[in-house]
């Protein structure tokens, strides 16, 4: 339940505009509480406060499993584009971001995900089986973080020849 909620928070904005609302709205009436005078006009700085940490700050390990078992079901059908793979490299290599995936990048890996597969399926025309085990597989289970399991599958499509055309 957890994962699903975090995903949808990383993947629609305005859910993320309402969790940080009420955030705000709960710190607030706490530190009204605690102060012992109403403290509501700070709601829209708390606000803008909690969005921005949650945007800014590396994404939570189980929605980072989670695209790591993405990146296990592109192995698995051998998708041929590199999509989804390229622009977690490329957010990795970028040390002026430090060098981690921010909350606010998750669509884009998200998306750049869905073209792999919609071009897939276009392209070759082909049935993507769903991955019964995708925790056994090393991707998942040996890689530290998602910018070691996109390595990971980058160096297993080169070896096993696995390219876009």
């Amino acid at each position: 339940m957890l994962v699903v909620f975090l995903e949808l928070f990383y993947r629609e904005w305005w859910i993320q505009v309402l969790v940080c609302i009420l955030l705000a709205k709960i710190i607030a009436d706490l530190l009204s509480v605690y102060f012992k005078k109403p403290l509501k006009s700070l709601v829209i700085p708390f606000t803008a406060i909690v969005y921005f940490t949650f945007i800014f700050t590396p994404l939570p390990s189980v929605v980072q499993q989670e695209l790591k078992k993405d990146l296990v079901f592109l192995k698995f059908n051998k998708v041929k584009t590199n999509g989804m793979i390229n622009r977690i490299i490329y957010i990795c290599d970028d040390k002026s971001q430090g060098g981690y995936i921010k909350g606010f990048q998750y669509e884009e890996i998200k998306d750049a995900y869905l073209r792999d597969i919609d071009r897939h399926s276009e392209k070759d025309g082909a049935y993507l089986s769903p991955v019964k085990n995708a925790e056994a597989d090393p991707i998942y289970k040996d890689s530290q973080d998602l910018c070691e399991a996109a390595w990971m599958l980058n160096k297993y499509k080169a070896d096993h020849q696995i390219f876009p055309e």
